[in-house]
């Protein structure tokens, strides 16, 4: 696909993260049924350009001596608890993403 770039390091630092988000994928749709030779509808959606703040992110776990002792020979207790921080991690950064970036909300339509 020509013009799309994966995720890569920039040149130079920035205060804020940038990337593109698209909006109203499922929510408005077209339905995909259609009779033979004949084009599919357009699929609809919108694309905006996003940007937050950076900040660092960090949670520390804590597995003790005895856990990893009265663990053994069943579990590595320090791998899981390095797994559950990774997961709590990865957890609050898609919560901090989703605070710090202002997507416009539809309008709400009246009912009769």
């Amino acid at each position: 696909m020509e013009g799309f770039s994966p995720r890569r390091t920039p040149e130079m630092g920035a205060p804020v993260t940038q990337w593109r988000a698209l909006l109203n994928v499922n929510s408005q749709q077209p339905n995909a049924a259609t009779q033979l030779d004949y084009a599919g509808a357009r699929v609809q959606f919108e694309e905006v350009n996003v940007q937050t703040p950076y900040f660092p992110l960090e949670l520390v776990t804590t597995v003790t001596r005895d856990a990893v002792m009265l663990a053994r020979s069943y579990a590595d207790a320090l791998a899981v608890g390095t797994l559950q921080n990774l997961n709590q991690v990865l957890i609050s950064e898609d919560i901090n993403l989703l605070n710090a970036t202002n997507f416009a909300l539809p309008s709400i339509g009246t009912r009769r």
